[in-house]
């Protein structure tokens, strides 16, 4: 009774670590879409827009290795590492990433006539280097649960990114590579301070070579199916953005991932939870993850919807702050939604996945989606020349996405989720549809009418939810 009450305090005070360091993130992010498109312009927030874009995919230049690593050594505690083995492979992977940076950089003086998009993909290859250093350390840090460290990584980085974009603000320096330049030199002081967390595994004699390309190999092949999955994942919607991108301007470009960054502002909260989750989940008898997975997915849901009852409200309030905006803000009707399903699928689904060990169903169903990305994308830009379609079509891959991995995950755990999926889907088409119909506060008080009746008909559920909190 003793140790799982210490259990339990453990889990409490890592959710604390991690949701701190995620608000500061959230300030950051709000600070980003309040200051910087006023600041810069259309044509450089979209270049800034561009290099965010192009940053999402670059920790996947490590092939798969770090979540190879995540993977074998998720559950363990830091002490059972062995310092010489890590320490060798972090040098090797330094090596590589340099390698590759310098190579994509020629590629690019060589291909790219557009001076602006050459100084994104430039800034994009440091950070590169320095992100995936960055991700070795801190992947390290939460799969033994050393939660502590990881946050104070994280705020370290956030505070510092926070004070240049305001110094931007407050000394007017419009320029998008400045900006660029303080994301990069966030990430390297925390780099730095990660790399100190991780001193004991990382700062000690070389381990052998031979043995060390081995467990490179190892861990290249455990990882590789994870990261085919993520880059999957994240060509779903990526494919779509990359042709508005291509297909109308660089301005346009920034319009709509302005509205798809407000969007994501919830997934910091979800972000900060699922990196408590997968150590738990290791470390967990098999017979209760059903049970853990329906209190957390119940948990997950009332909150995520209850947010989008706040859509229209923030929509008012950044209508004021962007002016200029004001257009391409009502896409945040379409694009609030996404939230529900990337979140759903990030904490608890794919967190669920990993922890069982089937990094190999998350890669086919994402390709699966992926190819139906690219043909739907083909027909909402290319053929049907509709934006709204195109931006329409990213919530429909995400909301299919999820469906058929939580019927997989259900069907494993011996759980039925079905009803609760169908009222979910019903909740965010009401939302969808009177928010870009009507999109006045009348679209808010219709959502608001149907979540309640969603609360009623769950209401026990809820109850139970409120006791286990309790």
């Amino acid at each position: 009774m003793e140790t799982r009450k210490v259990e339990k305090r453990l889990i409490f005070k890592n959710l604390v670590y991690s949701i701190s360091a995620n608000l500061l993130s959230l300030l950051v992010s709000i600070i980003l879409v309040l200051i910087l498109p006023n600041l810069l312009g259309e044509t450089a927030y979209g270049y800034l827009q561009l290099y965010l874009f192009y940053t999402t995919y670059v920790g996947f230049f490590h092939l798969g290795w770090i979540d190879g690593i995540y993977l074998r050594i998720g559950g363990k505690e830091y002490g059972q590492l062995e310092g010489q083995l890590y320490a060798t492979q972090f040098i090797v992977l330094m090596i590589f990433e340099l390698i590759v940076g310098v190579m994509i950089v020629v590629f690019a003086n060589v291909f790219v006539p557009d001076v602006n998009r050459l100084h994104v993909i430039v800034l994009t290859c440091i950070c590169m280097v320095i992100y995936i250093a960055k991700n070795y350390t801190t992947y390290i840090l939460q799969a033994t649960n050393r939660i502590k460290p990881y946050a104070i990584v994280t705020l370290i980085e956030k505070i510092i990114f926070a004070v240049i974009i305001i110094a931007a603000w407050v000394f007017r320096l419009g320029n998008y590579e400045l900006i660029a330049i303080g994301d990069i030199l966030g990430k390297l002081i925390s780099t730095m301070v990660s790399l100190k967390y991780c001193k004991e595994i990382l700062f000690c004699r070389m381990g052998n070579w031979k043995r060390t390309f081995q467990e490179i190999w190892i861990n290249l092949s455990v990882g590789c199916k994870l990261l085919l999955a993520n880059v999957a994942a994240l060509l779903v919607n990526g494919i779509v953005r990359f042709a508005i991108e291509r297909f109308w301007s660089i301005e346009v470009f920034g319009k709509v991932s302005l509205s798809m960054s407000l969007s994501n502002m919830l997934m910091v909260f979800i972000s900060a939870i699922s990196v408590v989750v997968f150590p738990m989940l290791k470390r967990m008898d098999e017979d209760k993850l059903g049970e853990t997975y329906e209190l957390i997915r119940n948990f997950l849901m009332i909150i995520l919807l209850a947010a989008l009852v706040f859509y229209y409200p923030a929509k008012h309030i950044l209508t004021l702050f962007l002016p200029t905006y004001a257009e391409s803000l009502k896409y945040m009707a379409l694009m609030f939604p996404v939230c529900i399903f990337d979140s759903k699928i990030s904490l608890l689904v794919n967190t669920y996945l990993k922890a069982l060990r089937k990094e190999k169903t998350i890669l086919i169903i994402n390709i699966s989606v992926v190819i139906v990305s690219m043909i739907s994308t083909y027909f909402t830009v290319y053929i049907m020349h509709s934006l709204e379609m195109a931006v329409v079509s990213i919530v429909i891959l995400m909301a299919l996405q999820c469906a058929i991995a939580e019927l997989y995950l259900s069907k494993y755990l011996g759980i039925d989720v079905i009803v609760d999926m169908v009222m979910e889907c019903i909740l965010v088409t009401i939302f969808i549809l009177a928010s870009w119909f009507i999109d006045s506060w009348i679209s808010m008080a219709i959502y608001f009418a149907a979540f309640i009746i969603y609360c009623i008909i769950k209401r026990d559920k809820i109850k139970s939810l409120i006791k286990v909190l309790r």
